[in-house]
């Protein structure tokens, strides 16, 4: 059976010096009934860029997780739903298609919240291999049953059954080296600082085989290269990613 109407969905995108993404981003996101931004202070055009698509604008300095920013986001948003949405992140109309289309149904009613694919393209090209996809998601959300947990990064923390939907997002990971290496750079001293606060540590076995492990996993196991010179890139900045984040680590646990 199905609903008349849909009940209404915030989307909750958490920005830092976006500006080469959120338009793109929020023009995805025209058919929710609000955008709520949470912004750790950002010195480029988001913002600016942002103002055109909504008002709910809300300024906070980074707190040490996205976890963190994205709790203080549902707790800004109105509606029964939250999709949660990275600003590199596009929802497709297949996409939103199939999630209005569930949200009227009645069996809706009954969950917490909806996993989502997610295709990784990486220099233009979907990644099919090496566990880039589908790269399952949390990003509906039942306001009220889910919150983040905060010493981790992306784990949900449900009161309620799952839903697993079919139709994937996008996810644009750069569009060249230089940024990727940025990304990983700035992504590893978030998990690092994650990993401190969880009372991690750093030895020189993780520094030493971890990446290795990594770049065999991906690249090997879950066969990378089928994807190929594309996947190996990918493979290897894994592989370098690990390496950063246990250097990180490594550095602050010593003080």
């Amino acid at each position: 059976m199905v609903l008349k109407g849909r009940p209404p969905v915030s989307a909750v995108v958490i920005t830092y010096n976006e500006e080469g993404n959120i338009q793109r981003c929020l023009e995805s996101l025209h058919w929710v009934d609000e955008i709520v931004l949470v912004d750790s202070e950002s010195k480029d055009k988001t913002v600016e860029i942002a103002r055109e698509f909504t008002d709910r604008i809300f300024s906070r300095r980074w707190p040490g997780s996205f976890s963190s920013q994205r709790n203080f986001g549902m707790a800004q948003a109105k509606g029964d739903w939250v999709l949660i949405l990275d600003a590199d992140e596009r929802v497709t109309p297949e996409a939103q298609k199939e999630i209005s289309t569930w949200l009227k149904s009645l069996e809706a009613m009954s969950y917490a919240a909806a996993q989502v694919p997610r295709r990784n393209f990486f220099f233009g090209k979907w990644l099919r291999f090496g566990e880039a996809y589908p790269d399952l998601q949390w990003r509906l959300l039942k306001k009220g049953k889910v919150c983040y947990d905060e010493q981790t990064s992306d784990t949900a923390l449900i009161d309620g059954p799952c839903k697993l939907l079919s139709e994937p997002f996008d996810h644009f990971t750069g569009d060249g080296i230089a940024d990727r290496i940025r990304k990983s750079w700035r992504d590893a001293d978030y998990k690092a600082k994650e990993m401190l606060v969880a009372k991690r540590n750093a030895h020189w076995s993780d520094i030493l085989f971890r990446p290795v492990a990594t770049f065999i996993k991906i690249y090997l196991i879950k066969q990378g290269f089928r994807d190929g010179m594309e996947g190996y890139l990918y493979s290897a900045l894994a592989s370098f990613y690990t390496f950063i984040r246990y250097v990180k680590l490594w550095v602050l646990a010593r003080g």
